[in-house]
């Protein structure tokens, strides 16, 4: 668990329960997950979201239409942005032509995936 790699308030929820109940008081959660294909991603947005009963957007699901049509970066930026005018989101993937900057500038919380890293983060939240 790279403690270093975690920046803002998932190193710091990961280690201090009383950061996750200050979250959840906010009423307001955005978080941004990002890593390698297959690290978990996904599985730790759906956990989260889950937890903090919380929308998740997968980008890979508005990457593709029900066809298997790529979409346009306009078009897939056009979703992320309306997606993000909640005050509670999380955001799964990497898409970097697809406001990569602006989804790390308005994140609460910052979660760089491995597969290692997903189990340990989920157990330090005291959840399993």
């Amino acid at each position: 668990f790279k403690h270093e790699l975690l920046p803002r308030k998932l190193s710091a929820l990961c280690y201090d329960n009383s950061q996750e109940t200050e979250l959840k008081k906010r009423h307001e959660l955005k978080i941004a997950i990002i890593g390698y294909s297959g690290s978990g991603k996904s599985t730790l947005a759906n956990f989260l979201g889950q937890h903090y009963n919380c929308e998740v957007l997968h980008l890979d699901k508005i990457h593709f239409t029900s066809n298997w049509q790529e979409r346009t970066v306009d078009e897939m930026t056009d979703d992320i942005s309306t997606f993000m005018l909640q005050s509670d989101w999380i955001i799964e993937g990497n898409y970097s032509a697809c406001l990569y900057e602006e989804r790390m500038r308005e994140a609460d919380v910052l979660s760089i995936s491995t597969l290692t890293e997903l189990i340990v983060s989920i157990g330090r939240l005291g959840v399993i």
